[in-house]
């Protein structure tokens, strides 16, 4: 966190240093922080993607799932990843919604023919319908493709699904990744 503030201090106009200490705000659990780094990179650049996705990160980790998707729709609409949609799918999911988290699903799934689709993002939507055999599925296909989202393996199912945590696939998981 040191080193990225100072790296803030000296170019507080970049973009990429304002997202990277809001996700290290992220990461350590300073929502808050994270939110006004979020607007912040807003008022500097509302064409980019990462203050809507740090601010949809609050609302997603506060269990405003609604907003989250507002704010993840604007990341989706400036051409970000599909792991962005993942995440949309992942919510909507969570919230009941089970026709538009298969909307998001059937979009990954006929993007893949097309393009390259991290595993990870339709394993986020299954876990998001409570599908838990299928997430695991698919997560398996993330390890075998070594998908860099897997890093933050736990971090981002503490968020996703605290239950998943528990789950002794999910601790396979992180071992076979080399997680502590």
């Amino acid at each position: 966190m040191t080193e990225a503030i100072r790296a803030l201090e000296l170019d507080p106009l970049s973009l990429l240093n304002n997202l990277i200490v809001g996700t290290i705000f992220l990461s350590v659990g300073e929502y808050d922080l994270m939110l006004t780094q979020g607007r912040n990179l807003i008022e500097l650049e509302p064409r980019f993607f990462g203050g809507y996705w740090l601010i949809g990160h609050e609302y997603w980790i506060k269990g405003r799932f609604e907003q989250a998707i507002s704010e993840f729709e604007k990341v989706i609409s400036l051409g970000a990843t599909p792991f962005f949609t993942g995440s949309v799918g992942h919510l909507y999911g969570l919230m009941g919604e089970r026709d538009k988290a298969q909307d998001a699903l059937d979009e990954l799934l006929r993007l893949s023919a097309r393009q390259y689709v991290q595993q990870f993002c339709i394993a986020m939507i299954y876990a998001g319908l409570g599908e838990m055999d299928r997430a695991f599925d698919w997560l398996e296909q993330s390890y075998e493709q070594r998908d860099g989202n897997l890093i933050s393996l736990k971090q981002i199912a503490a968020i996703i699904q605290p239950g998943l945590l528990a789950d002794p696939r999910l601790t396979d998981l992180a071992r076979r990744i080399g997680l502590p």
